[in-house]
């Protein structure tokens, strides 16, 4: 691989990168005013399908392009390659098409299982992604199989954009027009319909002017030897095994949500609890979403910095440099989600009162916050064994996660109401993390806790946690805006001391520190960093 060639992947993934953490803010950000404009009942009925969306949009937007693209990239020559495309092309379609009429057809059913008969409309709007999801997953990969990020990073921001601005709209419009939370919900379900033919059509825009302008361009290469097309059949299978197993990693939040929606709703009304108040408890405890999803952000883009460089390592059977990336990468993931976690933790009375309007449910969103500790610890050690080309245990670690999570939720729910459900969910990711973790290198487990990592990332969180909590005590009770504006402050008050400590303690090495975005500032800054590599 060239000098030029290294260049364009590696600013291809940056721009990817950033198209990726755009899109995460703006699906995360726009479900509090969503809920301030709804009520928690209307934003019951609104997540209760989401996670059906969202695991159809990372199949179109995520996992389908990648294995496009791996397809179009590993097909030896160019007559091959289009045959196989073609045929691919097809058995996405097949594949948009289950989605489009089990959606329709098993609307019903579906809702049923939900234990809301009324959800039937919002499920038949989401089985139309279906619709969209070939020409999402082949335009994206065909794209991504060149090396040419801009189209699909844009075709990924404008979804998000036209999405989000008609969920919004809507919300608007269904409280000034008194519309039911189930009419609104549809209407609102209609935005990621409208978002995906966005995308779709700056994929086919960004397509035509590149074949206007290079007519006679091989899209994927040269080369004129004819081999075996794969079969319909083999298509079929590698799509559901190696694109399922993308589709797992790449959702597993979504698939736990997906059995939350499955029955904790229903499981509070078998337990005795009327309808409206489940629907109630519900949209309350889904409040932890957007929060989870703006805690992952910066360890999501600390892990896509450094898989590039951990790649290399591999490809170049540098084993040190492996291990040493390898361990950067789960001290900095760990570190600043944990961080994250305690923090919020700490000032959730602040942020529940500040973003939603009451302190309901702090005790439960304080468990659920936990997700984002445990969550960056599987992508930072998945992506470790997925460098090294082991994709099998993390399908198998993510599987039993899901499985543990499904078998204990209903009994939790029957017991500990929604507390009980976070906990379902934590104890979940904790059997994933614990399948990954083992599956590591031995030298890079040692390598993760030596020099006192551990105690050293316990004391600084411990002290973030007691001066921001102390600070969040005695503020008491105040409103809306002094909430946002204290909590605002005290996260300030937090960051700071969590830079102190890590400091004193020498948390991080150099090379770590200098991983981090503005880790050469910080670096000015202290000279009590412990010396290491």
């Amino acid at each position: 691989m060239n000098a030029a060639h290294s260049k364009r992947l590696m600013r291809g993934a940056w721009i990817l990168s950033v198209a990726g953490l755009i899109a995460k803010l703006l699906s995360a950000v726009y479900r509090v005013p969503y809920q301030n404009l709804v009520g928690n009942t209307g934003f019951y009925v609104y997540q209760q399908i989401y996670p059906l969306y969202g695991i159809i949009m990372t199949m179109a937007l995520t996992a389908g392009p990648v294995f496009v693209a791996k397809v179009a990239v590993t097909t030896p020559d160019l007559v091959t390659r289009q045959r196989t495309l073609k045929r691919l092309a097809g058995v996405l379609a097949i594949w948009g098409g289950v989605v489009f009429i089990g959606g329709f057809a098993g609307a019903g059913i579906i809702a049923s299982w939900m234990g809301d008969a009324r959800l039937a409309p919002l499920v038949r709007v989401v089985g139309c992604m279906g619709l969209t999801l070939p020409l999402l997953a082949m335009g994206r990969g065909y794209f991504q199989a060149q090396y040419s990020m801009t189209e699909t990073a844009w075709s990924q921001v404008v979804e998000q954009v036209v999405r989000v601005g008609v969920i919004l709209t809507v919300a608007v419009i269904a409280v000034h027009a008194s519309w039911s939370h189930y009419l609104t919900g549809t209407w609102a379900m209609t935005g990621g319909v409208l978002g995906a033919l966005a995308a779709a059509a700056v994929l086919a825009i960004s397509w035509l002017r590149q074949r206007a302008k290079r007519p006679r361009l091989n899209d994927f290469g040269a080369g004129q030897a004819r081999t075996q097309v794969p079969s319909w059949s083999h298509l079929m299978w590698q799509t559901f095994s190696e694109g399922g197993a993308l589709v797992l990693y790449a959702a597993i939040l979504l698939i736990l949500q997906l059995v939350d929606s499955f029955t904790v709703a229903k499981s509070l009304v078998e337990s005795g609890m009327t309808m409206s108040a489940a629907e109630n408890l519900k949209g309350i405890y889904d409040r932890g979403q957007p929060m989870v999803q703006l805690g992952l952000v910066v360890a999501t883009a600390l892990t896509q910095s450094l898989l590039p460089p951990l790649s290399g390592a591999h490809q170049q059977h540098a084993d040190h440099t492996f291990a040493r990336t390898g361990t950067v990468l789960v001290h900095l993931s760990v570190a600043v989600s944990l961080l994250a976690t305690v923090g919020l933790c700490a000032e959730m009375p602040l942020l529940n009162r500040g973003l939603f309007g009451d302190t309901d449910g702090t005790l439960v969103l304080q468990v659920y916050m936990l997700i984002i500790a445990v969550t960056a610890a599987i992508n930072a050690c998945a992506s470790i064994l997925q460098s090294q080309d082991l994709v099998r245990v993390p399908t198998i670690a993510i599987l039993a996660g899901v499985l543990v999570k499904a078998l204990v939720n209903s009994y939790f729910v029957h017991h500990w109401q929604t507390a009980g459900a976070s906990w379902a969910t934590v104890l979940g990711l904790g059997v994933t993390m614990m399948v990954i973790y083992l599956a590591l290198d031995p030298l890079i487990r040692r390598r993760i806790w030596s020099g006192g990592f551990g105690w050293r990332l316990l004391v600084v969180a411990a002290g973030m946690g007691a001066v921001v909590w102390t600070g969040v005590t005695l503020t008491g009770t105040v409103g809306r805006v002094s909430a946002v504006i204290w909590a605002i402050l005290w996260a300030i008050v937090g960051l700071i001391v969590a830079v102190a400590l890590a400091a004193w303690t020498g948390l991080f090495t150099r090379r770590e520190v200098l991983a981090l975005p503005v880790g050469a500032r910080i670096l000015r800054m202290t000279k009590h960093l412990r010396k290491g590599e």
